[in-house]
């Protein structure tokens, strides 16, 4: 993760795939909305997960200054 924007921006992915699901299951349609709510959560475990990432990287750097 380069940037808070581009962190943001994974958010956002995340959320637009769990509102998708939501959308889907108030649709009717569970089957197809599991799909987004799959994906939904996917992209926030890895945003949480690479945001960690950067932030041991960045204390590691700062300490070693």
């Amino acid at each position: 993760m380069k940037s808070v924007g581009e962190f943001w921006f994974r958010i956002g992915i995340g959320v637009v795939l769990l509102l998708l699901w939501i959308a889907m299951a108030l649709a009717g349609q569970p089957a197809g909305g599991a799909v987004f709510l799959v994906l939904g959560l996917a992209q926030l475990a890895w945003t949480v997960i690479a945001a960690k990432r950067t932030i041991r990287k960045a204390e590691r750097i700062q300490s070693s200054r």
